[in-house]
């Protein structure tokens, strides 16, 4: 037999039981073995110690978290207070920027006024200057301006107020390998019951390649009512059409002389190259020139308009191995057409060996309309006489109340530089004049001669007046009734 004493768990604070008699078939504990209330007791107390130390552990949390949230609401308040304080800073650099930019700005606008006055000032002075040097001139040069306004003049005039009209034409005309002479003559007569008209026109013209001279005639007699006139108008003219020493030069005779287009290839008729009709429409001359862009610098080209094709006009230009790019290309502005024909000069940014040059005219082209080319040539300018002119008119006239006899001569030469525009003028115009006239009631005659000259002269395409001889001189008569 033996004596035994246990507890019911091990390590932790139960008491021992009292000694038990015992053997080795009851060496293990039974319900009965077991104090229960006792052990209710202890499991309850330790219970309550488990819920203090979790009451405590969540009553220090709360205060943690107090504690981080009064630390984070004061940062973010201090940061509140920095940004407001960043921005007042903002808004005063940006008022300040304001008004130094407000300060430029009126600066400028005082600045921009104060230039606007002196070139308005100065463009007055010009046109003052201008207008003191033309003044005398253009009052008789009204219907002698040009050779292209007599022409103007000669085919506007109206003879559909004359009942009967009779006009005789002569004309003859040759041409040899590029050179041209002809002449022309319409002789014009008409009547009716209120007034009669005779005319006369005579233009001689001879051309050769770049050269060309003209002489026109215009003689009429008319009256009308109680107006009677007699006048003549001649008009004598030598000019270059072109001063250019060319690397390459295409006439189209008879071929297209290897250029070639798009969307089909061009044609040559009658001495000019007719380019592909259709949208997108260019010509393209042949390759392999090999032209040195830096010697020759300019194209040069004479158009004829047919019908009212669009404008594009744009050339290209590459050297071996390049393809057409809108970085080679120059924008050609829209040419004055005199009756449907005119020269144009281009002057790109090029460099280096041209092999090839392209030219887009038309804009959608058709079989009306369309813009074909007599010349074109690649080369440099020089200089020389482009134009001399001689314009006189003799007129007499007389009406109810006045009578007047009038002689008018004007010179014009001009001198092409080597860039191309006209570098220097000269120009001079004299009339001699008499005319009586009736003003309230007497007779009041008039006579003398009016001059005026004047030179001017071009740098780089800017005119400037800078010769002005203006000799002005009219001698008045007056008869009184006694």
């Amino acid at each position: 037999a033996y004596e035994v004493s246990a507890r019911l768990i091990s390590g932790r604070k139960t008491a021992w039981t009292g000694w038990l008699g015992a053997t080795t078939a009851s060496l293990k504990l039974g319900p009965t073995d077991l104090d229960w209330s006792q052990l209710e007791t202890e499991l309850l107390g330790q219970l309550d110690d488990l819920q203090q130390w979790i009451d405590g552990g969540l009553d220090q949390a709360d205060a943690a978290l107090d504690d981080v949230r009064a630390e984070l609401l004061g940062q973010l308040t201090d940061l509140q207070g920095w940004v407001s304080t960043e921005l007042d800073l903002v808004d005063d650099t940006l008022d300040d920027v304001r008004a130094e930019v407000a300060g430029l700005t009126t600066a400028q606008a005082a600045q921009a006024a104060g230039l606007a006055a002196q070139a308005a000032a100065l463009a007055g002075e010009a046109a003052a200057r201008g207008d003191l040097a033309l003044t005398t001139a253009q009052h008789y040069r009204d219907l002698a301006r040009s050779m292209q306004a007599l022409r103007d003049y000669v085919a506007e005039l109206d003879y559909q107020s004359y009942s009967a009209r009779e006009e005789l034409r002569r004309q003859i005309g040759v041409v040899v390998e590029g050179y041209a002479a002809s002449f022309d003559e319409r002789i014009t007569v008409g009547a009716s019951a209120t007034g009669a008209i005779a005319e006369r026109v005579t233009v001689l013209e001879a051309e050769g390649q770049s050269l060309g001279a003209q002489i026109l005639a215009v003689d009429t007699a008319r009256v009308d009512g109680e107006n009677a006139l007699a006048q003549q108008i001649a008009a004598v003219s030598v000019g270059t059409n072109t001063q250019f020493d060319h690397a390459k030069i295409w006439y189209f005779d008879t071929t297209a002389e290897g250029w070639t287009g798009s969307p089909s290839a061009p044609a040559a008729a009658g001495g000019y190259l007719r380019p592909p009709t259709g949208a997108g429409a260019w010509i393209a001359s042949p390759g392999g020139l090999a032209v040195d862009t830096q010697v020759y610098s300019q194209v040069r080209a004479r158009l004829r308009r047919v019908g009212s094709p669009g404008w594009t006009g744009i050339l290209w230009w590459q050297a071996a191995g390049q393809g057409w790019g809108a970085g080679r290309s120059l924008a050609i502005p829209e040419p004055v057409w005199v009756d449907g024909i005119t020269d144009i000069t281009v002057t790109p940014d090029w460099a280096g060996l041209l092999d090839q040059i392209r030219l887009d005219l038309a804009s959608a082209p058709d079989g009306s309309n369309y813009i074909e080319i007599d010349w074109i040539a690649i080369g440099r300018p020089s200089p020389g006489a482009s134009r001399a002119e001689l314009v006189a008119e003799r007129t007499a006239r007389i009406s109810a109340d006045a009578a007047q006899a009038s002689a008018i001569t004007e010179l014009q030469a001009s001198l092409t530089g080597v860039g191309g525009v006209a570098s220097a003028t000269a120009s001079a115009v004299q009339a001699l004049d008499g005319r009586v006239s009736v003003a309230e009631g007497y007779p009041r005659p008039q006579a003398g001669p009016v001059g005026h000259s004047w030179l001017e002269r071009q740098y780089a395409g800017v005119p400037a007046l800078f010769l002005r001889s203006p000799v002005p001189e009219v001698n008045h008569g007056r008869i009184c009734r006694l």
